[in-house]
C-alpha cells in the first residue's frame, strides 16, 4: 500500500509577488490589465494607447483599472490579487495564463467566465501598437470585439 494518494512528491511553489506600489489606478470598476513590456520599450507609450483602446470601450485607464506592466522574467499570482483589490475582470497583454498564476488556457480574444472574473487574453499591446501604427487592424478588431463583448450592451 502507498503512504500516499500521489505517486510523486508534491513540492510546494512560492506565490510570485510584487510589490504594490508598482500597480497603478483606481480600479473603481474592477479590471485589471497585465501588459507585457519587453525591455526598449516605452511604458508610457503602451499605457498612452491603451488607456485610448480602453476608452473607446468606455473604461478609464487610471479611474477604472489597475495597471501593471510586468518584464518578461516575471510572473504574478492572480488569485491573491484579486482577493487583495477586488478584481472582477483581468485583461492579459502579452501575458501567457501561467505567468499570471491561472491554471487554464485562454484562446486569444474570446472573453472567458471563470471563478466569477472575467478573462481576456491578446497579443502583446507593443505588437497591437506597432500593427496600428503600420495601418492594419487585425488584432485591435480581434481586440474591439472582445472588449465590447466584456464592456458594452
Amino acid at each position: 500500500m502507498k503512504p500516499s494518494f500521489f505517486d510523486f512528491p508534491l513540492i510546494p511553489a512560492p506565490e510570485p509577488c510584487l510589490p504594490e506600489n508598482r500597480i497603478s489606478g483606481l480600479g473603481q470598476k474592477g479590471v485589471f490589465c497585465i501588459v507585457l513590456c519587453p525591455e526598449g520599450q516605452d511604458p508610457e507609450a503602451l499605457k498612452s494607447f491603451l488607456g485610448k483602446v480602453l476608452g473607446a470601450a468606455k473604461i478609464d485607464l487610471h479611474e477604472d483599472t489597475y495597471t501593471l506592466l510586468l518584464q518578461e522574467s516575471e510572473a504574478i499570482s492572480f488569485s491573491s490579487l484579486q482577493r487583495r483589490l477586488n478584481i472582477k475582470t483581468l485583461l492579459l497583454f502579452g501575458l501567457p495564463p501561467q505567468k499570471a498564476g491561472l491554471g487554464f488556457a485562454l484562446p486569444p480574444y474570446q472573453p472567458a467566465l471563470f471563478g466569477g472574473a472575467r478573462f481576456l487574453a491578446a497579443d502583446p499591446l507593443h505588437d497591437i501598437l506597432a500593427e496600428r501604427q503600420a495601418g492594419g487592424k487585425a488584432m485591435s478588431g480581434k481586440l474591439w470585439a472582445g472588449l465590447k463583448t466584456l464592456f458594452l450592451p
